[in-house]
Parts: C-alpha cells; sequence; structure tokens
C-alpha cells in the first residue's frame, strides 16, 4: 500500500477515536508510515488559516469546530481508467482523510512545497465536499466480500491471461487469507490505529496492504492489451478491484467507537 494511503488512513482513524471522546496522539516522528516527514501542517482553504502544525493540533480542534466524525473520502470508479491510472499521485484527487458535521465535509489533500533548503514541506489543504463528489460507502461485511471476490477475480484473469506472470496471484493470495483469518496481519497496519479499533479494520487494512497492486511501471495496469475485448474485461475487473478497495478502506476507518 502506498505510504500517502497509508498517511490518509492514520489521519482519519486518530480523528474519529479523538471524535468519539478517546485520547489519541498521532505522532508521525515515530509513525512509519510518516517516515521522512519532518512536520505536516493544517490549513483551511488556499491555506490562510491554519488549523495546526501538526496532526495532534488539528485534532484537537475539531470538537470544537463542530466536527462529530471522521473517514477515508475515496472517489468513485466512473469508468474512466485515469481514475485508477492516478491513484499514486496525492495532490487533489482520489482519497483524503474527511471529517464531517451536519451539512458539512472537509477533504483534506496534501501539497508538498519545496521549503528552505530545498527541503519539501508537507502541508494539508482542506476544501468542501460538493454533492457530486459522493464518497464510496460500506459496512465492514460487505466491504469484506466484495474485497474477496474482487481479489478472487484479478487472480483468475491474470492466469487467465498472463500465465508467465504468477507473481501477482502471489501477491493477492495472502490478502484473501487476512480477510478469512488464515493468515497474520502485518505489524506495520497496527500503526494505522489508535487503540480500540475493532479485529475487522485491522483486517480490511491488512488485506488491501497485502493485495495493494496498483502503481507505475511493472505494476497491474501497466499493461498493453492485445485486444479490445481483453481490454474490456480488463478495466473491469480492474474497476471492481478498486471500487472493493474504496469500499475497504470506508469501513476500515468509519466505525462506531
Amino acid at each position: 500500500m502506498l505510504e500517502s494511503l497509508g498517511q490518509s488512513i492514520a489521519l482519519a482513524t486518530h480523528a474519529n477515536a479523538a471524535l468519539a471522546g478517546e485520547r489519541v496522539s498521532l505522532d508521525i516522528a515515530s509513525n512509519p508510515w510518516f517516515k521522512g516527514m519532518g512536520s505536516l501542517p493544517f490549513f483551511t482553504g488556499d491555506g490562510a488559516n491554519k488549523l495546526g502544525d501538526n496532526p495532534d493540533e488539528w485534532i484537537a480542534k475539531l470538537s470544537a469546530q463542530g466536527f462529530t466524525s471522521a473517514f477515508l473520502w475515496f472517489e468513485p470508479y466512473d469508468g474512466n481508467p485515469e481514475t485508477i491510472n492516478g491513484l499514486a499521485f496525492i495532490g487533489g484527487t482520489r482519497w483524503a482523510p474527511v471529517t464531517a458535521a451536519v451539512g458539512v465535509e472537509i477533504v483534506w489533500h496534501e501539497r508538498i512545497d519545496e521549503g528552505r533548503d530545498a527541503q519539501p514541506e508537507h502541508r494539508r489543504l482542506g476544501f468542501r465536499v460538493l454533492p457530486e463528489q459522493s464518497s464510496v460507502q460500506a459496512a465492514p461485511v460487505e466491504a469484506i466480500e466484495h474485497l474477496n471476490r474482487a481479489l478472487g477475480a484479478m487472480a483468475a484473469f491474470q492466469k487467465r491471461h498472463f500465465p508467465e506472470e504468477p507473481f501477482t496471484e502471489r501477491m493477492l493470495q495472502p490478502a484473501q487469507e487476512i480477510l478469512r483469518g488464515a493468515a497474520s496481519i502485518p505489524d506495520v497496519v497496527f500503526s494505522l490505529f489508535p487503540g480500540g479499533y475493532p479485529e475487522t479494520s485491522y483486517r480490511l487494512a491488512g488485506a488491501v496492504h497485502a493485495g495493494w497492486v496498483l502503481g507505475g511501471m511493472g505494476w497491474w495496469t501497466d499493461r498493453t492489451m492485445s485486444e479490445p475485448e481483453l481490454e474490456s474485461e480488463f478495466w473491469a475487473v480492474t474497476g471492481d478491484y478498486y471500487a472493493a478497495l474504496g469500499k475497504a478502506l470506508f469501513a476500515t476507518c468509519h466505525v462506531k467507537l
């Protein structure tokens, strides 16, 4: 799973726990998903209003601003391959932690600027979600079933059309085993969460992490299809996998604590 996605999950889960009344701290200096990130200030709009110099300062202000919950926003797949091909780029596209109040949802996206001594400065900028930007949503049981089904369909597609690439199946199978409880959840997954989250959340996040095959050169979508029918089948399978990821990550973060 991409580091930037792990950061968004951690921000959403910690904010959700804090809004539920838990005492939480997200120390980005020690959290493995934030390695190499010296600071992460939060702003609204174009950056004129700073909400904090780190996640803990931002989280501490959420209740006072009227927010009641947090979850992960994931842009639904609309049939356009660029929705998935652009997944690796955080600058304003496919996922982000969301803080929600009655009638208001604010999505946080990362912007990386070159600061002093050419060091990258990470900034979280927030904007309101519009009705047409609805998020993928799902309950845990539905998310587990959909992700397991999607992973199986991808493995079958690979075996049928690209049997010379067995490494893909070797990546997908452990994810299915995690969903079934037949394999251990990777240790790094637990650092995405504060205490108090259910085991189902760990399993879903672990399966997403273990079965992540989206990226650049040499990854799942870096393929050239030989015929239109095969390309159509490929994007149907890939789109369903993307939708299953969205459901899994929404259900992972947005639980009643």
